[in-house]
């Protein structure tokens, strides 16, 4: 069975870029490689750069609209 794509509102598209930016720029105020962060929190590298990329990259599914 594939994916279903998901619609996804425009404040929710937006909080989830605010988090990326927000995480990225609490990641390198402490000069911590995305990997370093990654172990801290119990994810892999690549969960963390696209946390970081926002949007609908972060869910791990498509998304429409």
């Amino acid at each position: 069975m594939g994916k279903r794509a998901v619609s996804m509102r425009p404040q929710t598209r937006e909080a989830l870029v605010v988090l990326g930016q927000l995480t990225r720029i609490a990641r390198i105020e402490r000069e911590w490689t995305a990997k370093e962060l990654a172990a801290r929190v119990g994810v892999s590298e690549q969960t963390i750069l696209a946390i970081e990329k926002g949007g609908e990259a972060v869910l791990g599914f498509p998304v429409v609209g």
